[in-house]
């Protein structure tokens, strides 16, 4: 429907960044500090006290979490690149009469 340019496309990907990254990223580091409030134990003692499993599920799932999102960024710095590009940049046929490649 060539709506990527419409500002409710933006609001939306910018909510899914946010959302993600609150929702998603955040999820393993927030896990080990309410473990580790909940426990009544430092931060950095939660990975050798908490339960072998979770520490493999964080470690398996939490990188795949880091992935995503990094290809989130991407796509939404590629858009606003090519809207840059659209606005600053000359077209073909202005640098052919120009006597440009």
């Amino acid at each position: 429907y060539q709506k990527q340019n419409s500002v409710l496309h933006k609001v939306n990907g910018v909510f899914m960044l946010l959302s993600f990254f609150s929702c998603r990223v955040l999820l393993f580091p927030y896990l080990y500090y309410a473990y580790s409030r909940y426990a009544s134990i430092p931060l950095y003692w939660v990975p050798l006290v908490a339960p072998w499993q979770c520490n493999l599920g964080a470690a398996l799932l939490w990188p795949l979490q880091l992935y995503w999102f990094g290809l989130i960024c991407r796509g939404a710095l590629r858009q606003s690149g090519r809207r840059l590009k659209a606005t600053g940049s000359t077209d073909s046929s202005t640098r052919k009469l120009m006597g440009g490649r």
